[in-house]
């Protein structure tokens, strides 16, 4: 996470894009305590403990993204195309059935040249309505069933052919292991029926 504010006593850094960070300078023979503020859109879920070894001590530090970051993380990741991350944010049962991420994002990458190609595209998606905290939800994709899943009412600007109309879908979350992952609506076999006629066209 970008932009968290870490400290020992008088010895402040922030974290830089990638997430790293180094506080030097610390008495490591005093009581020291190392300070977090998580920034907009996350919770602090570690207690952090530090421990010493030899001169040196890494920690890593559990910042988990609140319901609504993540579902802007989505959004945002569909919006720009950026299938490696929208793979980082999918439910784990969802990622099995494609195996890896580099065929996913192979895959996507296919389809979405292509639809821009003929000028079709999906475009200003946002949450668009009240969430909703279902019971139990089963995922058409994989055929599970899921407890306590969000259902996040989203709408967006749908391109054909040049012609852009807004549309209106339900997505799904779900906090699996004190992270939120979002479930796909694509299935593996339609993807690649349409990576095939995309190959067929080209």
């Amino acid at each position: 996470v970008n932009g968290v504010s870490l400290s020992v006593g008088s010895h402040a850094v922030t974290s830089d894009t990638t997430g790293k960070y180094t506080i030097t300078g610390v008495n490591m023979f005093a009581k020291s305590t190392l300070k977090v503020a998580s920034v907009k859109g996350y919770i602090d879920i570690n207690p952090v403990t530090l421990t010493y070894s030899g001169r040196t001590a890494t920690q890593n530090i559990g910042l988990k993204a609140t319901l609504a970051s993540t579902i802007y993380l989505v959004n945002t990741t569909e919006n720009k195309d950026y299938y490696g991350y929208l793979w980082r944010l999918m439910v784990p049962d969802q990622q099995a059935l494609w195996g890896d991420s580099a065929t996913y994002i192979t895959a996507m990458t296919a389809v979405n040249s292509y639809a821009t190609s003929q000028k079709n595209n999906v475009s200003n998606v946002k949450t668009s309505g009240k969430i909703v905290k279902l019971a139990t939800w089963t995922d058409p994709v994989t055929g599970n069933t899921y407890q306590n899943v969000y259902a996040v009412p989203t709408s967006f600007t749908q391109t054909l052919a040049g012609v852009a109309s807004t549309q209106q879908r339900i997505d799904y979350y779900i906090d699996i292991n004190g992270f939120y992952h979002y479930f796909s609506g694509n299935d593996q076999a339609t993807i690649n029926q349409l990576v095939a006629a995309v190959k067929a066209a080209s």
